[in-house]
C-alpha cells in the first residue's frame, strides 16, 4: 500500500485530482486514512468524508466545517475556507454523495486544494488521475 500513497502524493504534487479505483476490501479506504495523516503532518488541514454517511448539502458543508473546527453550515463559510487553498477533500465513496458534492469540489479544486477520491466504480465525473488497485 505504500506505494499506492506515494503514487498519490506524486499526483497531488502535480495538482492533480486522483481517483482510486478498485474492488471492496483492497485497501482503498485504509489508503485515504494514511493520507489524511501524511497530509495533516505536511501542514495542510485535509477533510476526510465518507459520503455514503452524507444526505443533503446542508450536512455536506457541516461536516466539512466541523473538521475545521468551524461552526455553521453555510456555503459562504465553506468558500471561505476552500480559497485559501490549504484544504484537501478525501472522498470515501464518492459516488455516493457526488450530485451533492460536485460544485464545491470543483470549487476546491479550481482553487488549488488536493482532491482524492475512492469509489468501487467509475465516478461519472472529470478527474485528472485514476489508479486503478
Amino acid at each position: 500500500m505504500n506505494g499506492l500513497v506515494q503514487q498519490v502524493l506524486g499526483s497531488l504534487e502535480k495538482k492533480h485530482a486522483v481517483v482510486i479505483q478498485g474492488s471492496s476490501g483492497i485497501g482503498k479506504s485504509e489508503t485515504m486514512m494514511l493520507l489524511k495523516c501524511l497530509l495533516e503532518k505536511k501542514g495542510k488541514r485535509p477533510i476526510y468524508l465518507d459520503m455514503r454517511r452524507i444526505k443533503d448539502s446542508f450536512q455536506f458543508r457541516g461536516e466539512i466545517l466541523n473538521q475545521l473546527g468551524i461552526e455553521g453550515t453555510s456555503k459562504e463559510k465553506v468558500y471561505s475556507e476552500l480559497v485559501k487553498g490549504n484544504v484537501p477533500l478525501l472522498f470515501d465513496e464518492y459516488w455516493a454523495g457526488a450530485a451533492i458534492a460536485s460544485s464545491i469540489v470543483k470549487f476546491a479544486y479550481d482553487s488549488g486544494n488536493d482532491i482524492v477520491a475512492v469509489a468501487g466504480s467509475p465516478l461519472g465525473m472529470e478527474f485528472d488521475e485514476y489508479i486503478l488497485k
